[in-house]
């Protein structure tokens, strides 16, 4: 199985970093020293990525339901994951940084993607501010970064 790189350049905040650890308030402890991610609605060593999903879908009022109709269910959760209108992004394959997007611009490599100024003024507007803002309410988390920003990153995977 061989690996591909990309770039993605992600306008929001960076979560984790695979060198630095959690970059969110909620992983520092008393002594002001960066400590593992301590979150009320997160199971001791549970998977963060899952969990905040989920927690993010049931947030707009999505139910997982029954699985009977699998193509029912599944319109379900897409129309959940596009009224939360985040994403959660990564820079490698299971381990990397972690990022929360609310834009994301891709290519691979030996790709080019032609970047329009204008539309990323658009992308990066109050109503992204917002909808990430209402994402780090729902899973209490403060970002070390001050402001979302469009951040560049080279991905593994």
């Amino acid at each position: 199985m061989g690996t591909s790189t990309s770039a993605k350049l992600i306008y929001g905040y960076r979560l984790q970093s695979d060198n630095e650890g959690w970059l969110v308030q909620e992983a520092l402890d008393e002594n002001g020293e960066y400590d593992g991610l301590t979150l009320d609605w997160l199971e001791q060593d549970g998977d963060f990525h899952s969990a905040a999903k989920d927690r993010l879908r049931a947030a707009v009022g999505y139910e997982e339901g029954d699985y009977a109709d699998p193509q029912a269910w599944r319109a379900r959760r897409n129309d959940a994951n596009a009224r939360v209108a985040v994403t959660f992004e990564s820079s490698g394959y299971k381990y990397g940084d972690l990022f929360l997007a609310a834009a994301v611009h891709r290519t691979d490599l030996g790709d080019t993607e032609q970047i329009d100024p204008a539309a990323m003024s658009t992308a990066a507007d109050e109503a992204a501010n917002e909808r990430l803002r209402f994402a780090l309410g729902v899973l209490g988390l403060t970002p070390i970064q001050e402001k979302p920003a469009w951040l560049l990153t080279v991905c593994r995977g």
